[in-house]
Parts: C-alpha cells; structure tokens; sequence
C-alpha cells in the first residue's frame, strides 16, 4: 500500500512540476556517435567508426582507425628514418569542427616529412584520463617525443569524478602521490536504466543538477585541482622518461582574463617542476577571437595553421634533441 502511495504521490509531484517549472525541462540527450563507454578511461573513440559529425554550422568527416585514434593504425615502432610523436590532448588536440586534413598535427606531418604524429586525443578528456591513456595505450606506439596540450579547463575536468554527463576516473592526493579512484566507472544496465529516467524526470534532474552535477563554468567551480594537476603533470614526464620519450607542455590563451591569470599559475607548475614547455600566446597575440569558431569556440583551420608554424620548428628542435624510445620498454598500468 505505502509504495501505491509513493507511486501516485511522485506520479502527481512530477507533473505538477511539468505544468508550474516548464524550465526544469532536461536537456535531450545529445550523444557523440564516435565516443564509447570505458571503464577504466570513462569514455574513448569508438573503433572502426566513420561518418559526418554533424555541428549547427557545418559537418565534418569524422574516421576512427581500429586502434581507437582519429588518425591512420600504426605499427608498434616507428619505420626506419622515421621519428614519432604522441599528441594528446582535448577537443582542440582532436580537431573539433575541422576536418583531419585541416588540424595542427596533419598539417605538421605535412611540414615536417620524417615525423608521425600519432594523435591520441580524445574530445572532453582531463589530464588524468590523458595520463591512463599514455600509460595503457600511447607509450606502446614508441614516441620519441610525447606532447601534452593543456587546456585550462583540465583544472575542473581533473576535480571531479563525473565531467560533461559522464562518469569518469579521477586521482586524489595520498602522501606525495596519488591514488585512482572510480575505477572502474559506473555503468552496466541498471546504471544506464537509472540515468534514462534520471534524464526523462524533470524533478530527479534537477535535483541531480543541483546536488551531484558538477558546474561546466571554470569559474564558478568551488575547487580546483591544483595539486592533482601538478603531480599528473610530473608522472606524464617521468613516465615517457622512462620509455625513452621526452615530454612536453603546450599551453595556449584564452579570451577572458580569468581563464589567463589561471594559465599564468599552470605556467609557474611547469617551470617549477622544470617540464619542457611550449606557449601559444605570441603565435595568438593580438588575434585569439579570430582564430576561434564562434560557434564551436574551438580552433578554425586559420588558428590550426597558427598552431602548427608555432609546433614546427618546436618540434624540430625537440625531436632533434630526443633520444631513441626503448625498444622493449613496458608501460606500468595506473594507479598509485
């Protein structure tokens, strides 16, 4: 009896929230075709998929090879005469709203003759999911040079166990190190009947958005993760080390001075712990909102050629100061 009342009591509260809170609608679901659940990274490039991905303005061809990388399969070692690079990134890295011939590292292959850029980003990745992706499947393909582009949302993306309706892992402090947690991540049938009714419930999703949803605004959030974001910089550099790789940081302006200032303390991490670094801001000066979709506020393909004459001789100087990767180096899975 009491769970009959339960049912019609929910049953009259929802739809009284329908007719009074109209604006309590949630969002349709709007997933990406191309990504898949995984439980150790959250989610990654579903393999073997192809086809046009769809943005208001434009549409794009979007192909994953069988090793889950938007970019061609790759041999373990590099070919003879050959030197290789590791991109791992975010939606900037991957090329969101260009086309692959059009993105930064296509266009460095293109100028640099003798260089693979293997570009392992993955569209709404943290720098802790960047660093399981180095550690389980990047330092496989033997780079001579890994690079990391650092957005500044990572700050908030490296907070939090959920980021953009996802679950997702997520490494807290121990000590001097860091320990993973929610891995694996959430997810399997009663998980995913849960969120369809979460999504389908205007009164569950708000009260989600409000208790358990973490903000998308950099600024608004109520922490940062500083001292994760330090310390999963230095293992991405101790661990290509390791594998014979050098590491690098590339870090790039923003439009508003708030995200700028956050920047400026990302850049005093990096100089602290002595991480090789490559700043964007004079190749941006003066012309960062023209470089930028203003409907995908994402790199136009003018702004990936601005990237890529600012990479190029980087790069050359890097590579021609790296090392041969360890043949038979083993990369060690994540965690403490």
């Amino acid at each position: 009896m009491s769970a009959a009342v339960f049912v019609v009591a929910g049953s009259v509260a929802e739809f009284s929230v329908r007719l009074l809170r109209p604006e309590w609608r949630p969002p349709p679901a709007r997933g990406v075709p191309f990504l898949r659940p995984d439980p150790r990274l959250g989610w990654r490039l579903r393999e073997g998929w192809q086809g046009p991905f769809a943005l208001p303005h434009r549409s794009t061809q979007v192909v994953i090879s069988e090793q889950g990388l938007r970019d061609e399969s790759y041999a373990p070692h590099p070919a003879p005469g050959r030197r290789r690079v590791l991109l791992l990134g975010d939606s900037f890295a991957w090329g969101f709203g260009v086309e692959k011939q059009e993105t930064f590292e296509k266009l460095l292959e293109d100028r640099l003759g003798d260089v693979d850029v293997v570009n392992g980003a993955v569209p709404g990745f943290g720098t802790d999911q960047e660093l399981l992706l180095l550690e389980e499947q990047g330092l496989g393909f033997h780079p001579n040079l890994v690079l990391l582009l650092f957005h500044a949302n990572d700050l908030l993306n490296n907070t939090w166990p959920r980021q953009y309706g996802y679950s997702k892992p997520v490494f807290r402090m121990e000590g001097s190190g860091l320990r993973l947690e929610n891995v694996p991540v959430p997810g399997g049938r009663l998980y995913e009947l849960g969120m369809r009714t979460l999504r389908r419930s205007f009164i569950l999703h708000e009260l989600w958005r409000r208790t358990m949803e973490p903000t998308q605004d950099l600024h608004a959030s109520p922490k940062l993760a500083w001292d994760v974001t330090e310390r999963l910089l230095v293992r991405m550099r101790d661990t290509s080390t390791k594998n014979g790789a050098r590491f690098a940081v590339i870090t790039f302006p923003w439009v508003d001075d708030a995200t700028n200032r956050l920047l400026a303390r990302v850049r005093e991490i990096i100089d602290r712990n002595r991480l090789t670094h490559i700043d964007l801001g004079p190749a941006f000066s003066g012309r960062i909102s023209a470089l930028l979709d203003p409907v995908t506020q994402h790199w136009t393909p003018e702004g990936h050629r601005a990237v890529a004459d600012a990479l190029a001789p980087a790069l050359s100087d890097l590579l021609g100061n790296a090392s041969e990767p360890a043949p038979d180096a083993v990369p060690k899975p994540a965690g403490r």
